[in-house]
């Protein structure tokens, strides 16, 4: 039995490859952006392809925005432009553009500016009134645009669905409502759906901004301009389908180009695991279940002719070069938003990837991952973990990695051909299997036999005691490397007043001083299982509860603040002897989720600590500089260790940086072992504390003078009886809560 649970070679390779198989089942975030990243690197290896002739893109760009104006123009323009652009042939005019804001709001201020011009100059009001019918009986031009748009036949329009209403929060529902109602003439008409259609996946909207009504009305239809990017930010996917309330929406390119093929509007299959089909007639367009088409970039901006607007306007375009074309209207200039990043380029124009899917429909020049994409997949893992696990424990280290590096090169390689047949199959899953099997088998022996112990020894034995290095040897599986998230103590000490206390020694004598109180203060901490993270100068930081997992970590931690205090108290006296100033030593604990492991790269790495929890501890050694304290703990440690240990309470306190108020405590000893003295004192000092918080400053401060009289020197009822006196001067708010906010750290 034994026998069969020992690692050997072959079992690892099966065991990683069942892992990796379950890793490309699940699709973690990170190893998708892998992916597609590697599906840049393809495209960038292939190389531009130059597309078809049917396809242009009229650029609203920088040389048209300096000639006719900051973008929007008027609506004359853009009527100009629809009349030039049917006038050279083009079949089709896809504007990715929302004309949502009317451009006849000039003539409204003109007719204001009429009236009180006329009423300043004196003219009849007969006159006044001949001047507005005959202004009023012109065309706006919205409507300008809106006749030629219906003249031309051959516009269809660009919209944009909101998924945050908070965008049209100034519109009333019944405005919303209309917008959606002014594009349902876009939708897909009577899809084919069936009962038990999964189609949860779907980009769902609850709002849109759409063209004018006036301008959808006379359109040949419309389509949607949302984009949905991977992970990373790149645009590779473009959705076919989107839902808003009850209806389906195509995107703008669709719709498009279901219009230059004369063809009926696009529509689409959907069945119990998805989308099945996205089709123009008896035209399918390739997609995944999820409705998304994956875009096949031909290169860098401008694969496709260029024609700038000012240009068409100015009848510099010979018409020939347009005639019997798709053209595609949109902003291409750097300053007008609609850039996108792609795998060829960071900012690629938003209408130039409307033409891209365009050319890939009509052509058939697509990129898709076939019905064995999975297959295949899972296929290789299983094929290489095999392999790999077969050759490499008979070959040395070189052998291994040639033979290794030799697949991976030839599978990259197989891969790039595919892609370059339009084929995409996955290089992350089984390149990763190549690496995870080679490194293993290849670190079997090294990390698993007869370096196991020399790691720990290594890696712990600086700052964990003797006796849990031997535990850990023993049990390894105690030993979790990498960063865990686990319920912890942190300890913080420091002394106090280090700055003038080190100008009286000489260098040498303060490092000699410094050594012998930092080996005293750490022979503590392992003592009491603890481990030191790291010194700071005169500071020691420390924790308890890892490696080994122990749930009396907390109260280890203050058993071990008191045998420091103890421990230096011993010293303190005979420092004193050889004429040495005297010390005193802060200290912070507190308990909470932290994270601990092996931090840093494989020259040089830490054991340490970090999170919220271990802030709070730093923090709490410097409060005690606010009361006089030597060891102060937090509320969350104070539940752990309150039936050991004589504890008082000292304050509620807001620490920098943080706005929950939270409950500090001073270790005074071990259960049973203070003084009566005081332990009356401690009485006086929770009277003060319950009369300061009820705002009876005055009978507060003579209680804490009580406890002053009781314990001479104590460092809490001095910081409180300074309160009292400031607050008796100048009273809190009525809103005063007792907390008292930290200002420094």
């Amino acid at each position: 039995m034994t026998k069969f649970f020992r690692i050997t070679p072959l079992k690892l390779g099966f065991l990683l490859s069942v892992f990796v198989v379950l890793l490309a089942a699940w699709q973690p975030a990170i190893l998708e952006v892998a992916e597609n990243h590697l599906t840049d690197i393809r495209f960038v290896n292939r190389g531009e392809i130059d597309p078809g002739p049917e396809v242009a893109v009229v650029a609203i760009d920088e040389k048209s925005v300096d000639a006719l104006g900051q973008w929007p123009w008027p609506r004359s323009v853009l009527a100009l432009l629809t009349e030039k652009l049917t006038q050279m042939g083009v079949i089709t005019i896809g504007y990715d553009v929302v004309f949502a804001e009317s451009g006849s709001g000039s003539r409204s201020e003109a007719l204001v500016l009429l009236e009180d011009s006329a009423s300043s100059i004196g003219l009849p009001s007969e006159t006044v009134q001949e001047i507005l019918n005959e202004i009023m009986s012109q065309q706006t031009s919205d409507e300008h645009f809106a006749d030629l748009i219906e003249k031309s036949e051959n516009v269809v329009l660009g919209y944009f669905f909101h998924d945050d209403v908070d965008v049209v929060s100034h519109l009333s529902k019944e405005q919303i409502d209309d917008n959606l109602r002014a594009i349902e003439s876009t939708r897909y008409i009577s899809p084919q759906i069936k009962p038990n259609a999964h189609l949860d996946f779907l980009l769902d909207f609850n709002a849109v901004e759409n063209s004018l009504p006036m301008f959808i009305e006379k359109s040949m239809g419309g389509g949607f301009l949302n984009i949905q990017p991977d992970r990373d930010g790149v645009l590779r996917r473009f959705p076919l389908i989107v839902k808003a309330k009850e209806h389906y929406y195509a995107p703008l390119f669709l719709q498009a180009l279901a219009h230059f093929l004369e063809e009926p509007p696009p529509n689409f299959r959907a069945g119990e695991f998805g989308v099945e089909s996205v089709f123009i007639n008896d035209l399918k367009v390739p997609t995944d279940l999820h409705a998304k088409f994956l875009i096949n970039f031909y290169g860098d901006k401008g694969q496709f002719p260029y024609y700038s607007v000012i240009d068409i306007l100015q009848d510099k375009v010979d018409p020939d070069l347009l005639d019997s074309r798709l053209v595609l209207v949109g902003a291409t200039g750097k300053g007008l938003t609609d850039l996108r990043p792609t795998p060829f380029q960071n900012l690629f124009p938003g209408v130039e990837i409307h033409a891209t899917i365009v050319d890939n429909i009509l052509h058939s020049n697509y990129l898709h991952e076939p019905k064995w994409y999975h297959t295949l997949n899972y296929a290789l893992i299983i094929f290489f973990g095999v392999l790999l696990s077969a050759i490499l424990p008979k070959a040395n280290w070189a052998l291994g990695f040639v033979f290794s590096t030799s697949l991976f090169v030839g599978f990259f390689f197989f891969a790039q051909h595919m892609f370059n047949q339009g084929v995409l199959i996955n290089l992350t899953y089984p390149s990763l299997q190549i690496l995870l099997v080679f490194i293993s088998i290849t670190s079997y022996n090294y990390f698993f036999q007869s370096k196991q112990s020399r790691f720990i020894q290594g890696a712990f034995g600086q700052y964990l005691s003797p006796e849990v290095i031997n535990r850990l040897l023993k049990d390894p599986k105690l030993l979790k490397l990498g960063g865990i998230e686990r319920r912890m103590t942190a300890y913080f000490s420091d002394i106090a007043g280090f700055s003038s206390f080190s100008e009286q020694f000489t260098p040498n004598d303060l490092v000699e001083f410094l050594n012998e109180y930092l080996t005293a203060m750490s022979d503590v901490v392992m003592q009491y299982d603890g481990t030191i993270d790291k010194y700071e100068g005169d500071a020691i930081i420390a924790f308890y509860g890892a490696p080994i997992e122990y749930p009396d970590h907390a109260l280890k931690a203050c058993l071990a603040s008191l045998a420091m205090n103890e421990k230096i108290s011993v010293m303190r006296d005979e420092w004193r002897k050889q004429g040495k100033p005297d010390l005193h030593v802060r200290m912070g604990i507190n308990t909470g989720s932290m994270v601990v492991g092996n931090m840093g790269s494989k020259m040089r790495m830490d054991y340490t600590i970090m999170g919220d929890s271990v802030n709070l501890a730093s923090r709490l050694e410097g409060v005690n500089k606010v009361y006089g304290t030597a060891i102060m703990i937090s509320q969350y440690t104070y539940g752990d260790v309150k039936d050991d240990l004589e504890i008082r309470e000292l304050d509620m306190i807001r620490v920098v940086g943080k706005n929950e108020p939270i409950t500090i405590y001073e270790v005074l000893a071990k259960k049973g072992e203070l003084d009566p003295e005081s332990m009356q004192a401690m009485r006086c000092f929770e009277d003060g504390l319950r009369l300061y918080r009820g705002q009876e400053f005055e009978a507060a401060k003579n209680r804490f003078n009580d406890t002053l009289n009781r314990r001479p020197g104590d460092g809490p009822s001095k910081t409180f009886i300074a309160r009292c006196d400031e607050y008796l001067k100048d009273p809190p708010p009525e809103s005063w809560d007792g907390v008292y906010q930290m200002t420094s750290k």
